[in-house]
């Protein structure tokens, strides 16, 4: 790394998280900025310098601005906050077994970015040594159900994991035989590629066990203006790492 580069670390420490930052940048109305801390109070906000910068004009008729900047809509919007039915399919916390050959885990409730449309936006967060409790626990879980195939490592972000609790679920779930492929779901390649461009540790991670066991990167990408040179070179270098 350059010595004039940041590196991944400290460009999330640098991603707006409060109401204020927004109005002090333009990006909100200083008469909205009490009823928004409101919202964030219920619904965080965190957004990277990156992807800010990906906004055109800032006001709800930008697709990038409507994916980011919490709206006053948000404390008055109808309807279950668990959309999805996750609870009626939780086994213990963090585990989901839905369908019989696919488990889901919640690996963290962190993410680069809080996008607005979230329907996880509920959750609260855990420490790391929290988190590896848990991973040993769901990695024990798989281990025990042969019906289940595949695996999708979500969150959060899955990729706001440390590479230590990364790597504990890529060699625990590597080992294990019934299983298929492991799916890592993660908005980190589209609302910040540094973690992966900026972090050599994190791709041999990924390459290493690739190896040993099908990995899918599984992202989303909703306009056209987040295909920048930085996300395309994120999905490139795991590509190349064999993870498709």
């Amino acid at each position: 790394m350059n010595k004039n580069e940041k590196s991944w670390q400290q460009e999330l420490s640098e991603a707006v998280t409060t109401v204020d930052e927004l109005v002090d940048l333009g990006y909100v109305k200083r008469e909205n900025a009490e009823k928004l801390k409101k919202v964030s109070e219920k619904y965080p906000v965190s957004v990277t310098r990156y992807y800010l910068n990906l906004i055109q004009k800032n006001d709800y008729s930008d697709p990038i601005y409507k994916m980011c900047i919490a709206s006053l809509e948000e404390d008055t919007a109808q309807g279950l906050k668990d959309t999805s039915g996750e609870l009626c399919n939780t086994i213990s916390e963090g585990i989901q077994h839905k369908y019989d050959n696919t488990v889901l885990l919640l690996s963290t409730n962190i993410c680069s970015m809080y996008c607005r449309y979230c329907f996880r936006k509920r959750l609260v967060g855990q420490s790391e040594e929290e988190i590896l409790k848990f991973t040993d626990k769901a990695i024990k879980y798989i281990e025990e159900h042969p019906e289940v195939d595949n695996v999708l490592i979500s969150g959060g972000d899955a990729l706001l994991n440390t590479n230590k609790v990364i790597g504990r679920y890529l060699s625990g779930l590597s080992k294990i035989s019934h299983l298929k492929f492991i799916r890592f779901g993660t908005r980190t390649p589209v609302v910040f590629p540094q973690r992966i461009n900026g972090d050599s540790e994190l791709v041999e991670l990924f390459e290493k066990y690739s190896k040993i066991k099908t990995i899918y990167l599984v992202t989303q990408f909703n306009h056209p203006r987040e295909l920048t040179e930085e996300a395309i070179a994120a999905t490139d270098k795991m590509r190349h790492a064999g993870v498709p």
